[in-house]
């Protein structure tokens, strides 16, 4: 029943998308609406139901092979490839090394990115050859996840074609979804490892009870890095590294 209900944001992103497509034509400010609304959704469906997925897969193969392409076809990206950058995220843990660090090196220097760079043109962050060939060399990822990597490339572009096919704005909005979606992610990544001192903390987390009771301990990140073996129900706040905004807010404060 717990793993049931952590798909909420998963169905409401997959909701919101459909109503935004149905409305485009008899409502377009409202079918915009609806689509902000599932890239906001397509935010937590990463943060808390895939990232949970990551960590705490089913015993059933074959459901876990149909959700990973349930799950790239939402995040319009190779899940196998999110599930390759977070473990390399977990090994080197925003410091450099990691794909998603908040922090770049200059000229032999340690220094912040850019917020507004991370957030809005994250796209232009690396290559997946260079990704791929990183992980490889740790062991986050093997060939078998490789050759996943194509199918649900595959599988994207298929679904890309067939909304393109059926109305060349609906393939335009779900390429909307895949941009903004992941410019909130990436804002919330930017909020969970603000770049203040670099190597002073894993992360930084949001211990309100109610925020916590509503996006399932979603804002103890801080244990999450510290403990990534437990699942979110066993996660209690430790009250180290406090924020006093949600991630996805706190990167536009930058306030402790």
């Amino acid at each position: 029943m717990y793993k049931t209900r952590l798909h909420i944001f998963p169905l409401l992103q997959a909701a919101c998308f459909i109503s935004a497509l149905i409305l485009l034509d008899s409502n377009l400010l409202l079918s915009l609406l609806f689509l902000f609304a599932s890239a906001l959704f397509l935010n937590f469906s990463l943060h808390i139901t895939i990232h949970h997925f990551v960590h705490f897969r089913l015993k059933a193969k074959t459901i876990n092979t149909i959700l990973e392409f349930v799950y790239t076809i939402l995040l319009a990206l190779p899940y196998s490839f999110y599930r390759m950058q977070h473990y390399n995220h977990h090994r080197y843990d925003n410091r450099i090394g990691d794909m998603t660090s908040t922090w770049e090196k200059k000229n032999d220097e340690i220094t912040p990115k850019s917020f507004f760079n991370y957030s809005f043109f994250w796209f232009l962050n690396g290559s997946l050859k260079t990704a791929l060939a990183i992980a490889s060399r740790d062991g986050d990822i093997n060939n078998k996840e490789k050759r996943k990597i194509r199918l649900q490339i595959f599988a994207i572009l298929s679904v890309y074609g067939l909304l393109m096919w059926l109305n060349l704005w609906y393939g335009l909005a779900y390429l909307s979804l895949f941009y903004v979606g992941w410019s909130f992610i990436s804002i919330t990544n930017y909020g969970q490892h603000l770049p203040i001192k670099y190597d002073s903390t894993d992360a930084y987390s949001y211990p309100n009870k109610l925020y916590n009771g509503v996006f399932f301990n979603n804002g103890l990140h801080l244990e999450h890095h510290l403990e990534p073996h437990l699942d979110y129900p066993e996660l209690k706040s430790k009250n180290d590294s406090k924020i006093t905004w949600p991630h996805l807010l706190i990167a536009f404060f930058r306030k402790k």
